[in-house]
């Protein structure tokens, strides 16, 4: 039996039981396999049943996963670690993966600029390009720290009027750096108006 009629057979079955599921045909997230990703309610089925199915597809549950709105490739949409990120941005309400981000930066940037309330992720490496240099009093880029402990005390809010007031003809966008179990680091990234 071929992999195709060995997933064909699994839908078909959760189809009779009437267990509702989620297929796509590959996989955006970053660490996990190509090809076809099978997401549902595991908990509706028996351990046989899940056992075969696991060694057929990539699986997951059905909570934790949606689509690229461009590509339809399977994302995640629910952190499964600490330093968990998003390899995904928001743009109009749709969320695009990392591939297709490549395809509208700036619909990207527009979506994301001088927003205190909205980080892009690290991976976003396209900023450069498009004339923004890191914001920093010094000659290095500052990263900011929010955060559980003593001293994580950064408020992009604060951040986001500072710049307002002393550079008005600059326009800025948050990017995350790094990402912990009780903090964030991030850098402001700005680009003369």
């Amino acid at each position: 039996m071929t992999k195709d009629e060995k997933v064909q057979k699994i839908t078909k079955y959760l189809d009779k039981k009437g267990i509702h599921y989620d297929i796509y045909d590959d996989v955006a997230e970053p660490g996990y396999d190509r090809g076809p990703m099978l997401c549902s309610d595991w908990n509706k089925v028996s351990k046989k049943f899940i056992s075969f199915v696991e060694k057929n597809i990539n699986t997951d549950w059905d909570d934790e996963w949606t689509y690229c709105s461009d590509c339809y490739e399977a994302i995640r949409v629910v952190g499964n670690c600490y330093g968990w990120e998003p390899s995904y941005v928001t743009v109009n309400c749709d969320l695009i993966c990392r591939e297709c981000a490549k395809e509208c930066v700036e619909d990207i940037i527009e979506e994301y600029l001088n927003d205190s309330n909205r980080a892009l992720p690290s991976w976003f490496s396209y900023l450069e390009e498009e004339g923004f240099v890191c914001y920093s009093p010094d000659e290095y880029c500052k990263v900011f720290e929010t955060g559980f402990h003593s001293g994580q005390n950064a408020d992009p809010k604060k951040i986001a009027k500072d710049i307002e007031k002393e550079l008005p003809n600059h326009d800025y966008i948050f990017i995350i750096r790094d990402i912990g179990q009780f903090d964030i680091n991030w850098s402001v990234m700005l680009r003369n108006n």
